[in-house]
């Protein structure tokens, strides 16, 4: 499905979003023509300042192409020039005033990247936890002195 921002301007998770490329500093990258470098972006949230947290959508087989990232087809996407992975573990945030809307993800695909990001999401879990300090002499603030609870 391919929208006209114009009459659904709200952005959803699981749109398509065509956004603006900016690099650390805030800026707009260009190409050397002078235009603006545009990719696109799945729409993950959106809170109530309008910042979109979206992932990177690539046509690109490269080494950034894991586990992590789930194949969407041009039959079932029309609006894609090429089939393309949606990069759960390339979070972006985007501003929703710059985003144009392509299109969305079929329902029936959801649940499959759903799964992808708890996937991802339990990884760095694990990883924040893996390296946390975890003194075997701590006693919580909570612990009461000569309770039940020792």
């Amino acid at each position: 499905m391919i929208y006209d921002n114009s009459f659904s301007p709200k952005l959803r998770p699981f749109m398509i979003v065509s956004a603006p490329y900016v690099d650390l500093e805030g800026n707009i990258k260009r190409f050397p023509s002078g235009d603006i470098q545009r990719a696109l972006f799945m729409v993950a949230r959106v809170d109530e300042d309008d910042n979109v947290i979206a992932f990177k959508i690539t046509s690109q087989d490269s080494k950034f192409i894991n586990e992590y990232t789930y194949l969407i087809s041009r039959y079932s996407h029309p609006f894609l020039k090429a089939h393309s992975y949606v990069q759960l573990d390339k979070w972006h945030t985007l501003i929703a005033a710059e985003c144009k809307i392509v299109g969305e993800i079929v329902p029936s695909l959801r649940m499959a990247i759903l799964r992808k990001y708890d996937a991802i999401t339990r990884e760095v879990d694990k990883c924040l936890k893996d390296n946390m300090s975890w003194d075997v002499n701590y006693v919580s603030p909570n612990r009461r002195i000569g309770s039940y609870h020792k």
